[in-house]
């Protein structure tokens, strides 16, 4: 997707980050076939086959602000994959700690130049 297409308003993106939580969506076409207020999917063209499967978005939260630099996606084809939430939780806090750290670096390698 562009960063136009994620930075929609009722795309999953946008709506992890508004709520600042993990969002699952363990069925995709049942997803979006929700009224636009309540749908947490951005539909893409319908010919790609893309709108099939699960989908998670994990935020990045930083600092003691609890910015959100970063917002992790993970989609599959099949739906349901993505059960039980929290073992796919569990797993990608791995990631998230990973990313933590690296982003600090980062802030600190630009504070230093």
């Amino acid at each position: 997707m562009t960063p136009a297409e994620l930075a929609e308003v009722d795309s999953t993106v946008m709506a992890c980050i508004k709520a600042r939580r993990p969002i699952f969506i363990h069925n995709i076409v049942k997803e979006s076939k929700k009224a636009q207020n309540k749908r947490r999917y951005t539909e893409l063209s319908e010919d790609t086959g893309a709108d099939m499967g699960s989908l998670v978005c994990y935020p990045v939260k930083y600092g003691y602000k609890n910015d959100i630099p970063y917002v992790i996606t993970v989609k599959t084809d099949l739906k349901n994959h993505l059960k039980p939430d929290g073992l796919y939780e569990w797993i990608i806090e791995r990631f998230v700690n990973r990313m933590l750290l690296e982003h600090s670096l980062f802030i600190l390698w630009e504070k230093s130049l």
